[in-house]
């Protein structure tokens, strides 16, 4: 499978499909009532499909 693309004005390139992983495991810092079992089945999930 070809991920489409999407290049912008500066000529970067990027994939059109994306996953918002900025705030897994804590904002600015590790947040220890994470439930990080949830958040790499996101991904793993995300990966598969």
């Amino acid at each position: 499978m070809t991920i489409p693309g999407k290049k912008l004005k500066c000529g970067f390139e990027l994939p059109v499909f994306g996953l918002g992983t900025w705030q897994m495991g804590g904002r600015e810092t590790i947040d220890p009532d994470n439930d990080n079992e949830a958040d790499i089945f996101a991904i793993e999930s995300a990966i598969e499909i």
